[in-house]
């Protein structure tokens, strides 16, 4: 009687474990669902910026910090394959710092990127992990998410973004 509780004790709790990794994985490496056209944002400049006014067509967006290497990485592969051509969509990089820290970081790279404010924090929009990144249609449908860099050398990726339908 005595191993069969033991055993049954050992099972609860492995399946706890389970559940707990699962949800871990689930909250860390699964894009989670955000409507960047319902999104509050904010341009360099201080002014409400409003997706909906975009003209229809593809983008990409990508939720990204300053400190973050692997951002850094991705939005200089981001400007790379925008100056090769490969690149057609248009880019926007969303972070939850400050205004002043996004614009002059915006300054200093130069890329071909519009550069947003969240003005709500990243963790308020489910976002525990960067970069997160959306391509979103000219259907304001998401037809591709991905919490991690996008590998700019994927044909797969590049043959969704070099063409700006």
């Amino acid at each position: 009687m005595q191993k069969i509780k033991k055993h049954s004790l050992l099972i609860l709790i492995g399946v706890g474990i389970l559940l707990f990794l699962l949800f871990q994985w689930k909250k860390y490496r699964i894009a989670p669902v955000v409507d960047f056209l319902k999104t509050p944002l904010e341009d360099t400049a201080g002014n409400k910026f409003i997706p909906e006014n975009l003209p229809a067509a593809k983008v990409l967006v990508t939720f990204f910090a300053t400190w973050c290497g692997d951002c850094l990485g991705e939005l200089k592969e981001i400007a790379a394959a925008q100056e090769a051509g490969k690149l057609k969509t248009r880019v926007f990089a969303v972070s939850d710092e400050s205004l002043e820290k996004i614009k002059s970081f915006a300054k200093r790279k130069g890329y071909d990127i519009t550069f947003l404010k969240l003005q709500t924090s990243f963790h308020e929009n489910s976002i525990y992990s960067i970069p997160v990144n959306y391509v979103i249609d000219k259907d304001r449908s998401v037809i591709l998410s991905r919490v991690g860099s996008l590998n700019f050398r994927d044909p797969s990726v590049i043959s969704i973004l070099s063409n700006p339908e």
